[in-house]
């Protein structure tokens, strides 16, 4: 199977005015050199992360593969009816069992885990373990680290939603995904490299989500990128993308609701993700159908039909809009 793949521009010395431009015509691209007078590009190695924040406990998500999330362990759970699912879970709380397949450990031991590549891919750190800024607040417990970068100079102040630092191992890949909520994404590659591939959300219809009516992890594709089930899911061999390898010093603009997914090549991968909420986004079904389902909760709350009824009329709106089969 061929998707055809085009490089992502990479531009130098991007002024205000041009970023903005991009952001209007919705058009990723990778600005070289934009983070270079970052102190954390000289200094974040495993050693100095150890002697700064080495015993921060953290919490990991596991992976029986490389490929995180792992959709494969939850394949059956996701499978179930939303409402046998709330149960579930309501019942493992319950009896104090946890199913997320998180471990937790200092953040020193899983620097020393990325050390053996067999082992270091079947776990990551990022986004809630390791969030720098999320509400307006920097996360003190990561203060140390604050010096070593700075806000890009192209996010607006106001709209900034969140930031999180991300630290992997060779060999890991993230599932085919967007960033929901409306947010913008700035992906500054600090360490190690990663290889990328982004997707119009507008084909959405060809990657196959998961269901935001069943209450599954929507803004996923259902796609395994390095194993597709031509089967199942056929019309992904038409997919066009765009794919590049980020270097240290590069910066990585991911639209609002664009798809992404990374394979980690360094043996020591460290980035930092800036997330802004968008002024303007394109009618895309991912836009459509994210604005409707969250239109639709509110309306739950104060709906006078049983709820059922408006979910199930809401779950065919959204497999027409995105095509689902």
């Amino acid at each position: 199977m061929t998707i055809r793949l085009l490089p992502i521009e990479r531009v130098r010395d991007l002024s205000q005015t041009q970023f903005e431009g991009l952001l209007l015509y919705d058009r990723p691209v990778i600005i070289e050199g934009g983070i270079e007078d970052w102190h954390a590009c000289e200094r974040w190695r495993p050693e100095y992360f150890a002697e700064k924040v080495g015993d921060l406990r953290i919490r990991l998500k596991v992976s029986s593969t490389h490929i995180h999330p792992d959709f494969e362990q939850m394949r059956m759970r996701l499978d179930f009816p939303l409402l046998f699912r709330m149960l579930a879970e309501t019942a493992g709380r319950i009896l104090g069992r946890d199913r997320s397949r998180a471990v937790e450990m200092t953040l020193r031991e899983f620097l020393v885990l990325l050390g053996t590549p067999s082992l270091g891919c079947h776990y990551m750190a990022g986004a809630e373990e390791l969030s720098l800024l999320y509400g307006g607040k920097w996360n003190e417990a990561l203060a140390a680290l604050r010096a070593d970068f700075q806000v890009p100079r192209y996010i607006p102040q106001t709209r900034l939603d969140s930031a999180a630092l991300w630290v992997s191992g060779k060999g890991v890949r993230s599932h085919l995904h967007y960033d929901g909520h409306c947010l913008h994404n700035l992906n500054a590659q600090i360490t190690g490299s990663k290889h990328v591939q982004l997707y119009s959300p507008a084909q959405m219809d060809k990657m196959y989500p998961y269901l935001y009516t069943r209450g599954q992890p929507y803004t996923f594709s259902r796609v395994n990128v390095e194993d597709v089930d031509e089967s199942k899911f056929p019309l992904f061999r038409e997919l066009e993308g765009f794919e590049a390898t980020l270097q240290p010093g590069d910066l990585l603009l991911i639209p609002a609701y664009w798809y992404h997914t990374f394979k980690h090549l360094g043996d020591f991968n460290t980035n930092v993700n800036f997330w802004w909420r968008a002024e303007f986004v394109r009618l895309t079904p991912a836009s459509a159908r994210e604005y409707l389902g969250t239109t639709a909760l509110a309306v739950l709350a104060q709906a006078k039909i049983p709820p059922i009824w408006l979910v199930g009329w809401l779950r065919k709106i959204e497999r027409r809009m995105i095509g689902s089969r």
